[in-house]
């Protein structure tokens, strides 16, 4: 999970980012938004090889407390709980449970190629499970394989009632392929699918943002932070948008009163406030990127 708020600035057509008193900069288009999106916040679903699927369920394929060391953050509890899995798994390799929150944990790890491997044995055992066939493919779009995990994805929700979880993660992939359209398309299925789903609107907005439409966006996000469900992911997610738009001390507002302390979230909004005083930085910060 990132605790920290990003904010930016744009200055002749160059979006700087600040991320808790680093700085980056790029051309302001939907690719760069893509890596900012992606790379910088760690989503919901959207990035694979970040936070994005690792404590997502599917279905009732995998037990709710599967996921507890991945939703803690604690890297000794990760690696206690790989081992746990990965010892059930190995006891019995027809274990989908024991081999889904293996493969998941594996993700959490950094570890994807690992967890693609688990996956293939199981989807061996199980050609037809549609969750067996979403872990896959959620595996694949983690160690960058895009093209086989939307094929595969395309695979699991082509029955006629799908798992939502299983649809917006299609429209992740669709999203990490810049296919922008497409992806909205799936979100809006699996809204149909979970009304009102938080985790699907959090995407949904994030998409908006890759698109430029950060109004969109920050509509979306606040919908989605209305829910109960809603997790403290959405809250950051939100935060990065206003940031986007330069409404930084909303954006601080918005990060405190979630797991981002206030004294965190201040200092983003007063490195950028104190950057902002420094043409001379702006400028050499341009020419050097």
């Amino acid at each position: 999970m990132v605790n920290r708020l990003l904010t930016g600035k744009q200055q002749n057509g160059v979006l700087y980012i600040f991320v808790s008193g680093d700085i980056m900069a790029m051309p302001l288009n939907r690719k760069s938004m893509r890596h900012i999106l992606l790379a910088g916040t760690g989503l919901l679903l959207i990035t694979f090889s970040g936070c994005a699927l690792r404590g997502d369920t599917t279905g009732s394929v995998s037990p709710t407390a599967g996921n507890a060391a991945i939703a803690s953050g604690s890297a000794g509890e990760l690696e206690q709980a790989t081992q746990y899995w990965q010892a059930k798994y190995q006891n019995d390799q027809s274990d989908k449970i024991a081999g889904i929150n293996f493969s998941r944990h594996l993700r959490a790890s950094n570890r994807a190629g690992d967890a693609v491997g688990v996956m293939r044995q199981l989807s061996n055992r199980y050609p037809q499970d549609t969750g067996v066939l979403g872990e896959l493919g959620k595996s694949l779009a983690a160690s960058g394989s895009l093209d086989d995990a939307l094929r595969i994805l395309e695979q699991a929700t082509s029955t006629a009632s799908p798992e939502w979880q299983l649809v917006s993660a299609k429209g992740a992939v669709l999203d990490q392929m810049g296919r922008g359209e497409d992806a909205q398309r799936s979100y809006q299925r699996a809204l149909q699918i979970a009304p009102g789903e938080p985790a699907i609107l959090s995407n949904l907005g994030l998409s908006y943002a890759l698109s430029g439409d950060l109004v969109k966006a920050e509509q979306t996000l606040r919908q989605a932070l209305e829910h109960p469900r809603a997790t403290p992911k959405v809250r950051e997610n939100l935060s990065l948008v206003l940031g986007l738009q330069g409404r930084y001390e909303e954006a601080e507002e918005v990060a405190a009163t979630g797991n981002l302390s206030h004294s965190a979230a201040a200092s983003n909004t007063d490195y950028l406030r104190n950057m902002r005083r420094q043409p001379d930085r702006w400028t050499e910060l341009q020419q050097t990127n």
